[in-house]
């Protein structure tokens, strides 16, 4: 009984470790999805004005913050003609050291189009 109990404990630690740390990358992935979201919204309705990126980079920071995650390294905002790409780089905590620690969102939103009322 002692040795079986013995050889069960580390697997039954191990699952137990592994379930917190995959809630815990689970929740950095969504606080990655939802900030870099509101950055891509935010730079598309703005065409990439400098105000406006540094805004957007603001924003993401704070839904970050307030979200509760943990970023490293500043959110990668890139243009191209049609649209905007935002990524979010965020950490989590290493619980178990053989599975990742840190998580990579990207968001996408195509840029506004205005068309003025003589050419529609």
């Amino acid at each position: 009984m002692t040795v079986e109990s013995v050889l069960f404990f580390p697997v039954v630690l191990m699952i137990v470790l592994s379930g917190f740390h995959l809630a815990a990358l689970m929740h950095a992935h969504h606080v990655g999805s939802v900030a870099a979201s509101r950055g891509a919204s935010l730079m598309a309705r703005s065409m990439a004005s400098h105000g406006n990126v540094t805004r957007a980079v603001d924003e993401i920071n704070r839904v970050t913050k307030e979200m509760g995650g943990v970023p490293f390294g500043g959110p990668k905002i890139t243009e191209s003609p049609t649209h905007f790409e935002v990524t979010v780089s965020l950490s989590s905590p290493q619980i178990v050291p053989f599975l990742p620690a840190s998580v990579h969102r990207t968001a996408t939103s195509a840029k506004e189009l205005f068309i003025e009322e003589q050419d529609r």
